[in-house]
């Protein structure tokens, strides 16, 4: 299953699993692109909450079947809600990915030389900028609009830190938006188990 599901996103041919021929015009593609080493930040985080004159806090949720991201930005105040909703078939983590692209696209534009602490509380996607190969266009794209002016932070979920409250509940309400904001390819990999268990049911009942 995870080489035909590798097959899928890189486009390649033989796309078998155990006699099926697993398909998905939706799905995620990886478009392989070089960048310098040198070009590439490190990316490390803290857990900590420091003071800050520019915060931004991300968040991706599904309910529902539906799926939304946002980020609220703290100037130091609370200024603002930014919601958007993707496509049914994307996951929590693309969620949570698109919501820091969309935060870091918004400081680009509305504050592109001023400091900025960016906190997320899903460790995958910090863990997902950390690699230097990701084979993963979203995480590429992100990791090309981070400079010296951000600083990651790690939030555990649910604790009571207000911007990451804040967060999730803008991601809640971003999921009941009537029309997609963002679209992406259908995560195959986050099928991974449900369709092996399909293949099997579907084998067994031959």
């Amino acid at each position: 299953m995870e080489t035909a599901l590798y097959r899928i996103k890189h486009n390649l041919p033989n796309r078998n699993f155990l006699g099926v021929l697993l398909e998905c015009d939706e799905a995620k593609r990886y478009a392989p692109s070089w960048r310098h080493p040198g070009t590439i930040r490190p990316i490390n985080w803290g857990q900590h909450s420091p003071d800050f004159g520019l915060g931004i806090f991300t968040d991706g949720s599904k309910l529902n079947g539906q799926v939304g991201g946002a980020f609220n930005v703290f100037d130091p105040d609370h200024i603002g809600d930014f919601q958007f909703r993707l496509d049914n078939h994307c996951s929590v983590f693309q969620a949570e990915l698109s919501a820091i692209k969309q935060a870091l696209l918004w400081k680009q534009v509305h504050r592109p030389s001023t400091n900025c602490h960016l906190f997320t509380d899903s460790m995958s996607s910090l863990k997902a900028l950390q690699r230097f190969k990701p084979s993963n266009n979203l995480v590429e794209e992100i990791q090309g609009l981070i400079d010296g002016t951000i600083s990651f932070h790690w939030v555990k979920a649910h604790i009571g830190v207000a911007g990451n409250e804040v967060a999730d509940k803008a991601a809640k309400e971003a999921t009941t938006r009537q029309t997609v904001d963002l679209h992406l390819g259908f995560d195959c990999y986050v099928a991974q188990k449900p369709l092996v268990w399909l293949i099997f049911i579907l084998g067994f009942r031959r």
